[in-house]
């Protein structure tokens, strides 16, 4: 009977890992993959620094998988608001429309990750360290795509574990500290969560803090 018990429970686990590991990486934020992901739609304006609500809706959804941290950003911008249509390389630095993400792997304040997809695609990633420098000088392999329709549209993000090294953790949860915002083009606004603002000297510090279930990952990586 015990016996039954167990099993039965290890197959909810392993159906639940299962499940969350399933998230397509296609732009397309299908609600039956999101269930039971944070959901946050508190974006506010930090460009200008106002703290009001964002101008359009913005939502995001927050899940820990064993294949990385994954995140979906819906960006609400009807045809009334322009929206570019620029395609940017890696890395270039462009008055587009676009979403951040930024992760203290640690959530101590000391070293942050930077994650940028454009509404065309582009992306761009940073490392953030001294609260608010920023530094191009780093590339990492992450995943993302985004989608468009006549409403807005919508990016997923998949970033693995072993992208940056983080201290190890044994009560099988991991605090981070995260930070999203969204940039409108057109107007210039940013509209973040936290609240948080890079013009301020304490930026990297202000990331909200997020309990999320530990995973690790191993990485084998050769460079000739």
């Amino acid at each position: 009977m015990h016996y039954r018990i167990f099993v039965f429970i290890t197959l909810l686990l392993t159906a639940g890992s299962a499940a969350a590991a399933d998230i397509q990486i296609d732009g397309r934020i299908d609600p039956a993959e999101w269930a039971g992901a944070r959901h946050i739609t508190d974006f506010r304006d930090t460009q200008p620094l106002t703290r009001k609500p964002g101008s359009l809706p913005t939502e995001a959804w927050i899940m820990s998988t064993p294949k990385g941290l994954a995140i979906a950003i819906r960006a609400t911008q009807p045809a009334g608001v322009p929206r570019t249509t620029q395609h940017t390389r890696r890395d270039e630095e462009a008055l587009v429309d676009r979403i951040n993400v930024m992760i203290d792997f640690n959530g101590d304040g000391r070293t942050g990750y930077d994650f940028e997809v454009t509404s065309t695609g582009g992306v761009a990633d940073e490392i953030i360290t001294g609260e608010n420098t920023f530094s191009y000088d780093w590339d990492g392999r992450w995943d993302s795509a985004t989608t468009q329709d006549a409403d807005g549209w919508s990016v997923e993000v998949l970033i693995p574990w072993y992208i940056a090294p983080m201290r190890s953790v044994t009560s099988g949860t991991r605090t981070i500290g995260l930070y999203l915002d969204r940039v409108v083009a057109y107007s210039g606004e940013r509209m973040s969560w936290p609240t948080a603002s890079v013009d301020r000297p304490r930026f990297l510090s202000d990331f909200a803090k997020v309990e999320l279930p530990a995973y690790s990952q191993p990485l084998f990586a050769v460079t000739p």
